[in-house]
């Protein structure tokens, strides 16, 4: 079976955003943007009490090609797709990372 290396998974998000700032892995880049969403990936065999389903933090990281940060704005609908990665640590609860190849509101 191939690695996920040589076919990265590839991740379609349709969602609102919630907060807009800057990439803070690309300090001074005026280009690069950072978007919080909260993913929602409703589950609809399972209904019961045993299960708990909650939202999922999404950061969207990419690179603002028409320069126009005024059309990423809070409760914006947006769709964007990239590869992705999930992160967990002592500092931060767990949450999805999506290098976005295409993002559109």
């Amino acid at each position: 079976m191939p690695s996920n290396k040589d076919f990265p998974a590839i991740l379609h998000i349709r969602d609102f955003i919630e907060h807009v700032e800057p990439d803070p892995t690309r300090p001074g880049k005026g280009f690069s943007m950072q978007l919080r969403v909260s993913l929602n990936i409703p589950d609809k065999d399972i209904r019961s009490d045993d299960v708990e389903q909650d939202d999922i933090p999404t950061l969207i990281r990419f690179f603002n090609k028409g320069n126009r940060p005024e059309l990423y704005q809070p409760n914006a609908f947006i769709y964007a797709w990239g590869t992705f990665l999930t992160n967990s640590s002592d500092s931060e609860d767990f949450h999805i990372l999506l290098y976005a190849s295409s993002v559109d509101r």
